[in-house]
């Protein structure tokens, strides 16, 4: 039975090692006793360098003492039975950051009692910068609309207003707060109506 035991354990190991998902073992106190190969490896770490550690010591978090007083907190949160999960830049070899899905759950035994937690994590770092990327075209497309001399006016398939610039206001007299949610018909006469196709 031992030998099954340790053999089922061994394949374990091997399947997480395997895993590109970042995988570790917490003691309730926050001591970190495994780690699979994938946060190792991306932090140029051996497992030695990390085990029997806080968690918010080792390398990956140490860059940030504010990343590293939430850890705290996310511990105590789950310690209480709570899943937290959140986006974190960590640290990673030769001190690159990278975005990761970070999430830290309870790990409980056959009487629903909390004996380890455990974190995992995926690396986000390309759609984090997709996301900002993104960010900062509307924010640059909104500040040329704003400046812009020319009435801008955006509206949905339905013909309801959804952005009405300062050069709309002083061309037709309504005040932005006024047209948001209205249809685009209210600017139209009524004999003309028909001339703009939702």
């Amino acid at each position: 039975t031992q030998k099954l035991l340790e053999e089922s354990q061994y394949r374990l190991l091997r399947v997480l090692d395997n895993l590109f998902t970042f995988v570790g073992v917490l003691e309730l106190d926050g001591t970190l006793t495994s780690a699979n190969r994938a946060p190792l490896e991306a932090g140029g770490l051996r497992l030695e360098d990390v085990a029997g550690k806080k968690v918010w010591d080792a390398y990956w978090f140490a860059h940030d003492q504010a990343l590293q007083n939430q850890m705290k907190e996310d511990i105590q949160a789950c310690l209480h039975g709570q899943v937290i999960r959140r986006d974190i830049q960590v640290q990673m070899a030769g001190g690159q950051l990278m975005w990761l899905d970070f999430m830290l759950a309870p790990l409980r035994d056959g009487d629903g009692r909390i004996t380890h937690l455990i974190p995992s994590a995926n690396d986000i770092t390309q759609r984090h910068a997709s996301e900002e990327a993104l960010q900062k075209s509307e924010e640059l497309f909104h500040s040329i609309i704003l400046s812009s001399d020319d009435a801008i006016i955006t509206k949905t398939l339905e013909g309801e207003i959804t952005a009405w610039n300062p050069a709309a206001v002083r061309l037709f007299g309504y005040q932005e707060e006024e047209m948001l949610g209205s249809s685009i018909l209210r600017l139209f006469p009524s004999d003309r109506i028909k001339e703009e196709r939702l």
